[in-house]
């Protein structure tokens, strides 16, 4: 099977799945995702594919204080670091400030 990222149009009922799942499972009373929230997971490229799009909706029915949830609530981070930024992160014992 595919990964996630090469079936995009899966992720809707994937996501609709999942939310129906937790929101039983933690009696919420979340019953659907904003126009904008499908935007960010449509976008998302699911590197720990279906398992990690599973927990990301667990975690967003119990962060979702309304009936809706919302792009802040999936806690996903859609830009990549750059390499220049990882480099200057890079511990350098030899290096004075």
């Amino acid at each position: 099977m595919p990964p996630l990222r090469e079936r995009r149009e899966d992720i809707p009922t994937l996501a609709i799945h999942f939310l129906r799942r937790y929101a039983s499972r933690y009696r919420s009373e979340v019953a659907s995702f904003d126009g904008s929230a499908l935007q960010v997971m449509a976008q998302y490229s699911w590197p720990g594919n279906v398992r990690e799009l599973e927990h990301t909706l667990e975690r967003a029915v119990l962060m979702c204080r309304g009936r809706e949830i919302q792009p802040a609530d999936l806690g996903l981070n859609l830009q990549r670091p750059q390499a220049q930024n990882l480099e200057s992160l890079a511990w350098r014992p030899w290096r004075r400030s």
